[in-house]
């Protein structure tokens, strides 16, 4: 009993400071942009009047506190200015032809490229930070778009699919192109649906409520970041009363109430996030952690036993499962989590 208990014990800070090193030598490994898909846009609704969503989101990241000023309203406003010259210089309006949608396209990818922004994968990126270092992500290239199609009357409908963001032209109520924002070309429907089994994700039509939702969500991860946790709350409630669909939202308010301590509201967020999304990995953790601040240790359990169904190469949920059977005095169980936790390290 003796030797076993001493081998428990080693292996459990074995695991520990090998995951410690594992973390360290990562931390500066960008996160993969999510670009999940899914099935196909129910409703049309073309921007077809004059909204200015450059300075809409602005104006929240000021209110939030971010050092917002007054150089990138006009950074942007010059973007718009030179791209409608683009647009204008070659005559092209927008009619039902299909080869007008790309040239308008073209004359503001144009006008992207000649002011020297690039694409960025991170998501998380705020639209004056993206003006400032012209590194725009997916949905930054969506707001260039959506900007001028609104002072140009350009009938294109915005539509999210998952982190990824594009724009189509319906040329009738059954035919439609759709434009990619980011290479500015156009891309087939199977584009998109080679993608579907890889995601949980459906395609959604972009209104102005579920676009200023996805903004709102982003002030508060970058809040969480930042430790202020109660102001982010604050900012995904925001998110969730314009669009209460989204998982990563209740998971990212699920992360903020578990750090100021209130692991029940955490627990409800999780338990949202993965209902909406039963592939949720990160969800079952979280739901799993709370769980095991409240010494609900049979429940923790079994959301870490959900979440390495889900992410078998998980190292990290092996040794907090372990932990658990150690503490219930379930050696053998805790041995197995962690021998298996320390392979799957030193895998990596």
């Amino acid at each position: 009993m003796i030797n076993n208990q001493y081998k428990l014990h080693f292996l459990k800070n074995f695991v520990l400071a090998a995951s410690t090193a594992f973390l360290l030598n990562n931390v500066a490994i960008a996160q993969k942009e999510d670009s999940g898909l899914g099935n196909k846009i129910e409703t049309k609704t073309k921007i077809n009047e004059k909204f200015y969503y450059a300075k809409k989101l602005l104006d929240l990241e000021k209110e939030a506190g971010f050092d917002v000023k007054e150089s990138d309203y006009k950074i942007f406003k010059t973007f718009v200015n030179e791209a409608k010259e683009q647009i204008n210089s070659k005559g092209i309006s927008e009619d039902s032809s299909k080869t007008s949608p790309f040239f308008n396209l073209e004359s503001i990818n144009q006008t992207i490229r000649e002011q020297n922004y690039i694409y960025s994968s991170d998501k998380n990126l705020l639209f004056h930070e993206a003006l400032k270092t012209k590194k725009l992500n997916s949905f930054h290239y969506l707001v260039f778009y959506l900007e001028i199609a609104s002072q140009q009357n350009f009938p294109f409908v915005p539509v999210k699919v998952g982190e990824h963001f594009f724009v189509r032209r319906y040329l009738n109520n059954s035919e439609y192109l759709n434009l990619e924002t980011i290479s500015g070309t156009s891309q087939e429907d199977k584009f998109y649906e080679n993608h579907i089994k890889k995601t949980f994700k459906e395609i959604k039509e972009i209104n102005e409520e579920v676009f200023f939702a996805r903004e709102c969500k982003v002030i508060g991860l970058v809040l969480n970041e930042n430790k202020k946790y109660n102001e982010a709350i604050a900012y995904f409630d925001k998110s969730m009363i314009a669009d209460m669909t989204d998982p990563e939202t209740h998971k990212s308010q699920g992360d903020s109430w578990f750090a100021v301590g209130n692991y029940e509201k955490a627990i409800d967020d999780y338990d949202m996030a993965f209902n909406l999304n039963e592939k949720f990995t990160q969800a079952y953790i979280g739901n799993g952690d709370a769980c095991y601040k409240l010494g609900r240790l049979e429940k923790a359990i079994e959301n870490y036993d959900k979440a390495i169904l889900l992410d078998p190469e998980n190292f990290e949920v092996y040794k907090k499962r372990g932990d658990i059977f150690s503490m219930k005095k379930n050696s053998k169980n805790a041995e197995k989590d962690y021998e298996k936790a320390l392979e799957l390290i030193l895998k990596k």
